[in-house]
């Protein structure tokens, strides 16, 4: 009884999205749109007055690791304290539950801390790279004038 419910559930929802794809979508998904929206942004990366701000760059990837790393210390603390609560108000059967609980955890923030670490392993790389390029910003290529030869007298 629910295997049927579900499919017919599930039929209903696929059609629901079939239709709303077939009669909502806007006209900037006309495929001359899109080929022109590519090649305005390649067409950016060509121009003379394209730089990279290297240190506003630094700033935004600083502000979004700062941000999801606290967020990411937060959510581990609040889920450690939870844990430990329910292991120390728990009976026998339930801390048996509560220690099986603990191991994805752990593991959880193994590979979420470790990310965040190689995250920043990577930056520091880059930028003792770039220090070691001699600090240029990259910017893009100049015209170039050819030099006059001197005149003879």
């Amino acid at each position: 009884m629910s295997k049927s419910i579900f499919m017919k559930s599930l039929i209903c929802i696929i059609f629901i999205v079939i239709l709303s794809n077939t009669f909502c979508l806007p006209v900037s998904h006309a495929l001359g749109d899109v080929f022109s929206s590519g090649k305005d942004f390649l067409g950016k990366g060509n121009s003379i007055e394209t730089t990279i701000n290297v240190t506003e760059l630094q700033k935004g990837s600083n502000f979004v690791y700062n941000t999801l790393l606290g967020i990411a210390i937060m959510v581990a603390i609040i889920v450690a304290m939870v844990l430990g609560i329910q292991f120390m108000a728990a009976s026998a059967d339930e801390k048996a539950k509560v220690k099986e609980a603990i191991l994805p955890f752990i593991v959880g923030c193994i590979v979420v801390f470790g990310a965040f670490t190689i995250w920043k392993i990577a930056v520091n790389i880059g930028n003792d790279a770039e220090s070691s390029i001699g600090g240029q910003t990259l910017t893009p290529p100049t015209e170039q004038t050819t030099p006059t030869p001197p005149k003879s007298i």
